[in-house]
């Protein structure tokens, strides 16, 4: 768990739990926004002190652009529950209000309001950046795409969310209409991939044959 905020903020809301009580006390209509949440997903290739690293990299960017306090806290797996055990992920809570030159929470941060849909692809283009930065860092040949299979311009079908329970099963070798159709979408999706890659790699060999050929007839002219 760790605090992150603009260098001239009040120390006193630099404590978790003073920090949430002044909000309270600042918001108070019935329907306030308290504050707004990302929910991130870490690699499971990378450990305990790159996660840190990627979330204090993360957090940082996000209180230099909106000049917010943010609280974030790193999450175990709930393998009890049925939750996949790669499956460390961060909650990161971000004032709704921007500190000002006192160090104390004041006007409300309206970009996320205004322009809810460009911030969230900025900050998911941004997020997944630092993820492959990482994934870089420790060898790995594993990247993040931020956009859709649509954007991409992959012609894949999407999996449908399985859930805590439908996982659970699956790793007992129980198999549910949800998880059997899943595993027919990805051999599908893996075929077209599989497909597409190679289609590529024959225009990338005809290419170089005409190249080649073109630079041969050009000498011998």
């Amino acid at each position: 768990k760790k605090i992150y905020a603009p260098i001239e903020t009040d120390p006193q809301l630099l404590e978790r739990g003073q920090l949430w009580n002044m909000v309270e006390k600042i918001e108070t209509r019935k329907n306030s926004q308290l504050a707004r949440e990302f929910e991130i997903a870490f690699p499971h290739e990378l450990k305990q002190d790159q996660r840190e690293q990627l979330l204090n990299d993360l957090c940082a960017k996000i209180v230099k652009r909106h000049n917010v306090i943010v609280d974030a806290a790193i999450h175990a797996p709930h393998t009890a529950s049925g939750s996949d055990e790669r499956n460390y992920h961060a909650h990161i809570l971000l004032t709704t209000r921007s500190i000002n030159d006192h160090g104390q929470l004041e006007k409300k941060t309206r970009e996320f309001n205004d322009h809810g849909k460009q911030q969230v692809e900025y900050w998911r283009e941004e997020f997944a950046n630092l993820c492959n930065h990482y994934l870089k860092l420790v060898g790995s040949i594993e990247r993040v795409d931020h956009r859709s299979n649509q954007e991409r311009g992959l012609e894949l079908e999407a999996t449908q969310h399985e859930g805590p329970k439908v996982t659970q099963l699956r790793r007992q070798g129980i198999f549910t209409e949800i998880s059997i159709k899943n595993d027919q979408i990805r051999i599908k999706n893996l075929e077209r991939l599989m497909k597409k890659q190679l289609e590529q790699n024959i225009m990338s060999c005809e290419n170089f044959i005409q190249n080649t050929v073109n630079g041969i007839s050009t000498q011998i002219e």
